[in-house]
């Protein structure tokens, strides 16, 4: 059977979100993105678009040098799995199906973690449950849990710059661009309108 390999890429970042899912989960890592490359210039996930839009996010690229631009290093550690040729066409599949639709990221399930509990809406993925999607696991695994469970398959452990093959200007990058308060605010209302929709729509 061909074998593919992809990448699985554990990162623990500076921001204040990012510090308080560790202080919860008492993991080294809060966030994991996929990877078609060992280099991880650019990877994928489901995160926050931008910075200071805590509650706004879904699907898309992300360049990794955005960790580094608050003047620190941080610490990632980098996993090579092989999956099968047919399992890495669903997966180019599912990263094409979320490129083109409308995604948002579960804040639910982020409130709902120290509780135990998930919360799945559709079309919508924190980074992990999406990564377990990709790879085809129990939806139940978490970070701290697929970390050891891809014990074995580290390639790469240590600081994110001494991995970057190419760190993109920052204007590649519109993660730390401000938007216009009202914008932020017109987004933000109609974030909230469509979570109270679909949980009423879902009886939860």
């Amino acid at each position: 059977m061909k074998m593919k390999k992809i990448y699985i890429v554990f990162i623990a970042s500076n921001f204040k979100s990012g510090k308080l899912i560790r202080f919860f989960t008492r993991g080294r890592y809060n966030h994991i993105a996929f990877s078609h490359e060992p280099y991880i210039s650019e990877v994928y996930s489901f995160a926050r678009y931008n910075y200071y839009e805590s509650l706004l996010g879904g699907f898309g690229p992300e360049y990794s040098n955005r960790y580094l631009c608050q003047g620190k290093d941080i610490a990632i550690k980098i996993c090579q799995y092989d999956v099968a040729e047919e399992h890495y066409e669903r997966i180019k599949e599912k990263l094409d199906y979320y490129g083109k639709t409308k995604t948002r990221y579960n804040i639910l399930s982020v409130l709902t973690y120290p509780l135990k509990k998930q919360v799945e809406l559709p079309d919508t993925h924190t980074c992990i449950s999406f990564m377990l999607e990709l790879l085809e696991l129990n939806n139940n695994i978490t970070i701290n849990k697929l970390e050891t469970m891809l014990s074995k398959s580290v390639i790469y452990e240590g600081n994110l710059s001494n991995r970057l093959s190419y760190v993109a200007a920052l204007d590649e990058d519109e993660f730390f661009v401000r938007k216009k308060r009202l914008d932020v605010w017109r987004k933000n209302c109609l974030y909230y309108y469509w979570l109270f929709a679909t949980l009423v729509r879902l009886h939860i």
